[in-house]
């Protein structure tokens, strides 16, 4: 009996260990958050939002995105995506896309909004993207996330 619980406990752990190792990372509030005191959304105005990377088909950095407001906003997307390479312990911006000047990157008078944008690395090089979130109008909010690493 206690190796049927020993073994249970490691594949307990394997699996939650297991689990943290998404590439795909996100945020989204629960509705039992909000039973516990915490704001069910990510803010009031953005109720969720994602983003990722992965290598584009022309050898590039994809950097996608998602992102929902807590109701019809003026303006919700992406307000700033910078990239970033890796340089042995430490990550040094490359390139940073504005919305105000790269098209697709912001949804207007919308409740959600995604889209993409592509950086031509160096092959063999490792690259991160930090995407600012926006959701409002004149007023809003904004939140940072860092993606997942990818190797082109």
């Amino acid at each position: 009996m206690k190796r049927f619980v020993c073994f249970l406990t490691v594949c307990v752990i394997l699996l939650g260990v297991g689990a943290g190792g998404s590439a795909l990372a996100t945020h989204v509030e629960t509705p039992l958050d909000g039973m516990i005191g915490i704001d069910p959304h990510a803010s009031r105005y953005l109720a969720s939002y994602e983003a990722w990377t992965s290598r584009a088909r022309t050898g590039g950095l994809l950097v996608e995105f998602s992102v929902s407001a807590t109701r019809q906003s003026p303006s919700v997307g992406a307000q700033q995506i910078v990239v970033q390479q890796r340089n042995g312990n430490s990550w040094t911006t490359v390139r940073t896309f504005f919305s105000a000047i790269t098209s697709g990157m912001m949804g207007s008078n919308t409740h959600s909004h995604g889209g993409s944008v592509t950086f031509i690395g160096t092959p063999g090089r490792e690259y991160r993207a930090l995407v600012t979130f926006f959701a409002g109008g004149a007023t809003g909010d904004t939140r940072t996330f860092t993606t997942n690493s990818t190797v082109l």
